[in-house]
C-alpha cells in the first residue's frame, strides 16, 4: 500500500460519503478534464488521489478522492481556483499572419443543465468575448462564427484551421441550484497543448466577478505568451444586481436569435432589468439594439423604432460611455435615420476605439462607406468584419452586396452563391445572388433566387419587392402587379417600406411611379434609402431632376 492508501479510521474516512469521488472517471468529471490529464496531475503535481487495495482477485486497486481535498489542492495551485497549465510557460504563441493574436471563445457546454439555464452558459461565453475584445493585442472571433460549433465534439485543431485562429478557449458550465462551476481550457491549436486551465466554483450571484477573473486570467496568459512580457489589466466591473444580470443575459440570449418573436421577447427582458435597476446601462443598450434590429428587419417603421433606439442608446452612454453596443446603436440611428453621415462615421470610430472586435459595427460602417461611394474603403472594412466573424452569413452576404454596388456582378454572384452553400436556408444570400444574376441578364435564375429569399424570410417586403422588380424586368407584368397587391395588403397589418414598392415600379421602368414611392420612402426614413446613389435599380433615374433633389435631401453625392 502507498502512503496515500486508505486505512480504517483515518481522517479521510471520517469525511462525508457525499464528498467522495469514486474511480478515475468521476474524479476527471469533477475537475472537468480527461482521465489521462488527471492521472498525470497525480504523478507530477501531487493531486490528492487515494487508493484502496482490493482482494487478490481484483484486477486493479480502487481509486477515489474527496471533493474538499481536490478543492483545496486546486486553490493552492493558483490562489484563484485555477488548475495548473498543461503547457510550458516558456512556450511562445506566435500569431499566424499579423501582430494580432487571434482567439476563438467557444460556447460553454451547459453540462447537466436544463434548457432553461442555457442562457447562462451562452451569456458567460458572450461576456468573455466582449471582455477579451477590449484588448488591442487580440482579435477575438465573434459569437456568430463560433455558434456553429455549439453542441458538437470539438477538435481544437480543426476549429483553429477553419477560423484561422491561434488559440481556442473551451469549457463547460455546471449549475446546481444557486451553485455554479465553470471549467476552462485555453488551447494552442498548433499542437493542441493547454496554455492555461482553470476551474471556478462560485455562487450564481458572483457571475460578474467570476467572468472578470476568467477574462483577466486568459488575457494575462495570452499576452505573456504573445509578448513574453507584462500584461494588460482589464477593468473590473462594478458589482451588479445578480437578478438584473440574469435577466439581461436572458435578453441577450433571445436577441441573438434575431427572429421577430425572439427579439420582442429579448426586449421584454431588457425592460424588466430597467424596472429592477433603473441605472443598468447594458439593458438600455439592449433596448437600443432591439429597436434597431426590428427596424432593419422591417418589423416596425423607422419613425416608430429609431427614436426609441436613440433614446435608449443615449441613456446607456450617460450611464457608461464605454459601452460599444450603445455606441454602435447611436451610429446606426445616425446612419439609417438621421442620414448624418459625418456623425455616424464618428460614432463608428468611437465604437471601434472601445471594442475593435465589434463585427456588426464593421458591417454597418462598410454599408455607410458604400452608400457614399467609398467602395474600396467599404470592402476593406467589411473584410475586417470577416476577420472577426469569418462564418457570419450576414457579413458574407454584405461582401456580395458591396460588389454589386460597384457593378462587379461576376464577383458578387460568386460570393453570393458561396454564402448560399454555407447555409441554403439563409435568405439574404439568395437575395444578393438574385441581385447579381438580374444585372447579368439571367432573369429567370434571378427570379428563382428572389422567390427563395422572400419565402425563407417570411415574405420580408424588401425581398418581395426585388422579386417583383425581376418579374417586371422580365416582362411578367401580371406577376409584378400581384406583388404590388401583396405589399399593399401586407401594409394593412404591418409596416411595409415604400422602397419595396418603388423597386417593383423601377423594374418596369416607370419613372413617375418609382419617384413617387421613393419620395414616400424618404418621408418614412426607409433604411435602404441610404443606397439610393449606388443601387443599379435606379440608374435610369440619374438624370431626372426629382431624383437629383432626393439625393441632395438625403445628403448623398451622385457618384455614378
Amino acid at each position: 500500500m502507498t502512503a496515500q492508501d486508505h486505512k480504517p479510521k483515518s481522517k479521510a474516512e471520517a469525511l462525508s460519503p457525499a464528498d467522495r469521488l469514486d474511480y478515475w472517471q468521476e474524479i476527471a468529471n469533477y475537475l472537468g478534464r480527461e482521465v489521462r490529464t488527471v492521472q498525470r496531475w497525480e504523478r507530477e503535481k501531487s493531486l490528492p488521489v487515494r487508493r484502496l487495495s482490493g482482494d487478490r482477485d481484483d484486477i486493479q486497486p480502487r481509486v477515489f478522492a474527496y471533493k474538499s481535498e481536490i478543492d483545496a489542492w486546486v486553490a493552492k495551485q493558483s490562489g484563484q481556483r485555477a488548475l495548473p497549465s498543461d503547457a510550458s510557460a516558456a512556450t511562445t504563441l506566435t500569431p499566424r499572419d499579423s501582430s494580432l493574436l487571434r482567439v476563438a471563445v467557444l460556447r460553454l457546454e451547459n453540462s447537466g443543465g436544463s434548457p432553461e439555464t442555457e442562457f447562462l452558459s451562452d451569456g458567460v461565453s458572450d461576456s468573455l468575448i466582449t471582455r477579451l475584445s477590449q484588448l488591442a493585442s487580440l482579435r477575438v472571433i465573434s459569437r456568430t462564427s463560433v455558434l456553429r460549433y455549439k453542441g458538437q465534439a470539438i477538435d481544437p485543431g480543426a476549429v483553429g484551421r477553419e477560423l484561422e485562429v491561434d488559440a481556442v478557449l473551451t469549457g463547460r458550465m455546471v449549475t446546481r441550484g444557486n451553485a455554479l462551476s465553470i471549467s476552462l481550457e485555453l488551447i494552442d491549436v498548433r499542437d493542441n497543448s493547454v496554455l492555461w486551465a482553470g476551474r471556478y466554483n462560485r455562487s450564481i450571484d458572483d457571475l460578474v466577478t467570476v467572468e472578470d477573473e476568467i477574462s483577466q486570467s486568459v488575457a494575462e496568459k495570452l499576452e505573456v505568451k504573445l509578448t513574453g512580457g507584462s500584461h494588460t489589466l482589464l477593468p473590473k466591473r462594478s458589482k451588479q444586481n445578480p437578478e438584473a444580470y440574469r435577466l439581461y443575459l436572458k435578453g441577450r440570449y433571445y436577441w441573438n436569435k434575431r427572429t421577430g418573436d425572439a427579439v420582442k421577447r429579448g426586449l421584454d427582458y431588457f425592460h424588466q432589468v430597467i424596472e429592477l435597476d433603473p441605472v443598468y446601462g447594458l439593458a438600455y443598450a439592449g433596448i437600443a439594439d432591439s429597436y434597431s434590429m426590428m427596424v432593419f428587419n422591417n418589423m416596425i417603421s423607422p419613425r416608430d423604432g429609431l427614436p426609441k433606439a436613440r433614446a435608449a442608446a443615449t441613456r446607456a452612454l450617460e450611464l457608461d460611455e464605454s459601452l460599444a453596443e450603445a455606441r454602435s446603436s447611436e451610429a446606426f440611428v445616425k446612419l439609417f435615420y438621421d442620414w448624418d453621415w459625418a456623425g455616424a462615421e464618428r460614432e463608428f470610430h468611437r465604437t471601434f476605439e472601445v471594442d475593435p472586435n465589434y463585427s456588426i459595427a464593421r458591417q454597418w460602417y462598410a454599408m455607410e462607406l458604400a452608400a457614399l461611394g467609398r467602395h474600396e474603403e467599404a470592402v476593406r472594412e467589411n473584410e475586417r468584419g470577416l476577420e472577426i466573424d469569418p462564418l457570419s452569413l450576414s457579413i458574407n452576404s454584405t461582401s456580395s452586396l458591396l460588389l454589386y454596388f460597384v457593378r462587379q456582378y461576376d464577383q458578387g454572384l460568386e460570393q453570393g452563391l458561396a454564402t448560399v452553400e454555407m447555409d441554403p436556408n439563409f435568405f439574404a444570400s439568395h437575395f444578393v445572388s438574385g441581385l447579381a444574376l438580374e444585372q447579368k441578364g439571367h432573369l429567370e435564375k434571378a427570379i428563382v433566387e428572389f422567390r427563395a429569399s422572400a419565402d425563407l424570410s417570411g415574405r420580408w417586403p424588401l425581398f418581395v419587392g426585388s422579386y417583383g422588380h425581376a418579374c417586371a424586368a422580365a416582362g411578367e407584368q401580371q406577376e409584378a402587379q400581384k406583388v404590388i397587391a401583396e405589399l399593399r395588403d401586407t401594409s394593412v397589418r404591418k409596416y411595409v417600406s415604400s422602397f419595396a414598392v418603388a423597386s417593383v415600379y423601377a423594374g418596369s421602368g416607370d419613372k413617375d411611379l418609382t419617384l413617387d414611392w421613393l419620395e414616400k420612402a424618404y418621408d418614412e426614413r426607409a433604411a435602404w434609402m441610404i443606397f439610393l446613389n449606388v443601387h443599379p435599380y435606379f440608374d435610369f433615374l440619374r438624370s431626372d431632376t426629382r431624383f437629383q433633389k432626393l439625393l441632395r435631401k438625403i445628403g448623398l453625392p451622385n457618384v455614378l
